[in-house]
């Protein structure tokens, strides 16, 4: 039973991690795989504030308009992100152009 619970408080303390948020960027998402953050960031929100066109996202510059996630648009369609190591975001769209507004964080020590 205590090792369940010590595994339970650490659990708890990793997911509680402290982050330094920097300014959002507005980023112009298109046909062709758009990378959304630099390697630096922990933390990674990506908003489609697109009134009409879905954007979708994923880990590679591989990512297609039919792979990637979903994101529809419209106001407070967001998606947050914990990323490791060298992760990196991509955004695509199916046509035209998709406007999206990213937030990054890095993690303090």
């Amino acid at each position: 039973m205590r090792k369940l619970l010590a595994v339970l408080v650490l659990a708890l303390a990793v997911s509680a991690a402290s982050y330094s948020f920097k300014d959002p960027i507005n980023v112009t998402v298109t046909t062709t795989a758009t990378l959304l953050t630099p390697t630096t960031v922990s933390f990674a929100e990506i908003c489609n504030t697109s009134t009409s066109t879905e954007m979708r996202i994923g880990f590679s510059a591989s990512v297609t308009a039919t792979t990637g996630r979903p994101l529809p648009p419209g106001p407070g369609s967001c998606i947050g992100f914990r990323l490791f190591g060298s992760q990196l975001l991509y955004g695509i769209v199916a046509s035209g152009t998709a406007a999206a507004v990213v937030t990054q964080a890095l993690e303090r020590p």
